[in-house]
């Protein structure tokens, strides 16, 4: 019977313990409740962006088991390449979507942004294929196809922001 009502306790004070912690909380509450949908929003931005940078972090033991330290080099340089080619590919230009009057101006920004794109990246692919094919030699290399691929995340990437900076004039 002792064990029993030591028990009975021990729930029951455990039980007051988190309903006065509840209340403490609930007033912490009541006092930032203007700044709720503000506080709320920064959270939700801040669980993504930690989402976001946790993932490379858990997922880094798997791929170093499968890829070599040559492999995340060649890799780091091509993305590394391929955003320096990203921002020259619309010459900044897609800035413009953003801060346009009306829509005859954003359109005639977005289309002198795509057609940018698609002449700088498509320049940078013939240009990357040569000098692939002078360095390399042949194109069964598989260094050639790494280079060959900066242009198109280059161009993919470029068509993404400009899209991107279109839905934000659109919102």
């Amino acid at each position: 019977i002792k064990g029993s009502t030591r028990l009975y306790h021990y729930f029951y004070l455990r039980s007051c313990k988190k309903s006065l912690m509840s209340s403490k909380i609930n007033r912490t509450l009541e006092i930032f409740s203007p700044f709720k949908g503000y506080v709320r929003n920064i959270a939700i931005v801040f669980s993504g962006s930690s989402f976001s940078e946790l993932v490379p972090i858990l997922i880094s033991p798997l791929l170093t088991r499968v890829y070599s330290a040559e492999d995340f080099g060649k890799y780091g340089f091509v993305i590394s390449l391929a955003a320096l080619l990203n921002q020259l590919s619309t010459l900044s230009y897609e800035n413009s979507i953003v801060i346009s009057k009306n829509d005859h101006q954003v359109f005639t920004a977005w289309k002198a942004c795509e057609y940018l794109t698609i002449f700088i990246n498509s320049l940078c692919l013939v240009l990357s294929l040569f000098v692939c094919l002078w360095f390399f030699g042949s194109a069964s290399d598989n260094d050639f196809l790494w280079y060959a691929l900066i242009p198109v995340i280059s161009f993919s990437g470029a068509f993404l922001r400009i899209q991107i900076l279109l839905a934000n004039r659109e919102e």
